[in-house]
């Protein structure tokens, strides 16, 4: 995997976010009954409304395990369970609520930039600390959602539960 540079500072951070979700794409391995087909596009999706400023948009169209990443923008948490990744934002908070537990033993990985999301059963945390992005990894709901993280990912981790 190529080190993107962590060093966050401004709108910088937001682009290496979204670098750490393309990786996560292409570096988790979801059930093979996930996609329809081989050619089953990985959808991306994010509450309407907030990205956070972490610029989705720069994946949207990208190649990850052999298939293109479209972004999707929900407005329920019902539409999450058509997923294969969902990022979530504090300000959509309440619909995080409702959406984690329907998402529980599916296989959804779910993302977001509050530094307590793992300990909400979210499955990755990123976050700022000391001007670099780092993430935790929340791998026994990773693992319930049939989800398998490789190695290389989970070196990089601050944490992993």
């Amino acid at each position: 995997m190529a080190r993107h540079s962590d060093s966050a500072t401004g709108a910088r951070a937001g682009e290496i976010k979204a670098a750490f979700i393309y990786n996560f794409a292409r570096f988790v391995e979801w059930p093979s009954a996930t996609f329809a087909t081989s050619t089953t596009p990985l959808q991306l999706c994010a509450f309407s409304g907030s990205t956070g400023g972490t610029p989705l948009s720069l994946i949207d169209g990208r190649l990850a395990q052999g298939r293109v990443i479209k972004l999707i923008t929900i407005s329920s948490s019902s539409q999450a369970e058509s997923c294969q990744i969902l990022y979530l934002t504090d300000a959509h908070r309440a619909l995080w609520d409702s959406a984690l537990p329907k998402l529980s033993l599916r296989p959804v990985l779910t993302i977001s930039e509050s530094t307590d999301f793992i300990d909400d059963g979210g499955i990755v945390s990123l976050f700022i600390e000391k001007d670099h992005v780092r993430f935790r990894v929340n791998l026994t709901a990773a693992q319930q959602n049939g989800l398998k993280f490789s190695a290389r990912i989970l070196q990089l981790a601050q944490d992993v539960r």
